[in-house]
């Protein structure tokens, strides 16, 4: 994990011109908004997908649109095998892994594989749970000088 000097490495989303500080008001960014006025939209695309309407397939792909510069941009920086794509994403599902991988495929010089996080909702706690445990191994069974 890199966390950089100040504990803000991947703060890749202030970068205005990648365009996600507008796609957080995008219809799909509230997929997973509890039950309600906010996510009901983003919940008729996902109905609308599963019965093969080509609106909400049109919704997915302008939603890819603006996923893709940042997400482009990290694979260019970074080059990673894998990218996990979590919040929304398992909400939207396959539909959305297929957009994103068309439209970083052509700004990229290699796509990653691309998964949607099984962890859900529980992928925050679980990792700051995980963060703490790994300070506490360090702390408690620092074993540098030992070997």
């Amino acid at each position: 994990m890199v966390l950089g000097a100040d504990g803000a490495a991947g703060e890749i989303g202030w970068i205005t011109e990648l365009g996600w500080k507008e796609l957080a008001k995008h219809p799909l960014s509230l997929a997973d908004a509890p039950r309600g006025e906010a996510g009901s939209e983003a919940r008729e695309v996902i109905v609308g997908l599963r019965a093969g309407e080509s609106s909400a397939l049109d919704t997915v792909d302008d939603y890819a649109r603006g996923l893709a510069p940042g997400l482009s941009a990290l694979c260019l920086v970074l080059n990673p095998r894998l990218m996990v794509l979590g919040g929304v994403a398992p909400h939207i599902g396959a539909p959305l892994l297929w957009a994103i991988k068309k439209e970083v495929t052509e700004k990229t010089l290699r796509v990653p594989e691309l998964r949607l996080s099984a962890l859900g909702d529980e992928a925050v706690p679980l990792g700051a749970v995980r963060m703490g445990l790994d300070l506490a191994e360090a702390r408690l069974f620092d074993l540098d000088g030992v070997l």
